[in-house]
């Protein structure tokens, strides 16, 4: 009889926490794997991520191994280094949502279309070997193509959640300037 009661309550608690919000899952092929060839497997070495967040507010820079972050009184640096497991992690979401075939500039509308303000623009730059790739948001409203939404949050999560999470940037002080 108790484990009827436990049973019973357990159902209720997941029928309270479900929601109605549909999870959209797409199957991603790459288009072009060639272009996702690293020449060095072992150190990751020909890959490197460059994130610009909010018209240089905050900017990782991988190739030069530079966080920096704009303040009222100037910009301030901190050396920020991927180790081999955050490029590989970062490198395999990038292969996974196939960034390469995303469109440079993300464009905004849709059904759902809403806008919020302020707003955040990422602009991410993939450097794989001679192949570069930027992909620009300006944040300010809803993604037109579901697709390219999935697929861009995905890769805007894992990322920012890479450096966000750094201890140098994690002991940096946060930004005084207001968006707007």
């Amino acid at each position: 009889m108790r484990s009827i009661r436990i049973l019973i309550i357990l159902l209720f608690i997941i029928s309270c926490t479900r929601t109605n919000k549909k999870i959209e899952h797409y199957v991603i092929e790459i288009r072009d794997p060639k272009l996702y060839t690293l020449s060095d497997t072992l150190e990751y070495s020909d890959f490197n991520v460059i994130v610009d967040y909010d018209n240089k507010h905050s900017f990782f820079n991988s190739i030069d191994s530079i966080f920096s972050r704009r303040y009222l009184d100037g910009i301030r640096d901190t050396n920020v280094y991927l180790d081999l497991s955050e490029k590989k992690k970062a490198y395999n979401v990038i292969k996974k949502y196939d960034f390469y075939s995303l469109p440079n500039v993300i464009e905004e509308g849709g059904d759902e279309y809403t806008c919020v303000s302020p707003s955040s623009s990422i602009e991410i730059t993939i450097v794989i070997g001679k192949n570069q790739k930027s992909v620009f948001y300006s944040g300010s409203c809803s993604i037109k193509d579901k697709q390219i939404d999935y697929r861009f949050n995905n890769i805007t999560k894992v990322i920012s959640e890479i450096i966000f999470n750094k201890k140098e940037i994690v002991k940096m002080k946060r930004s005084d300037i207001i968006a707007l």
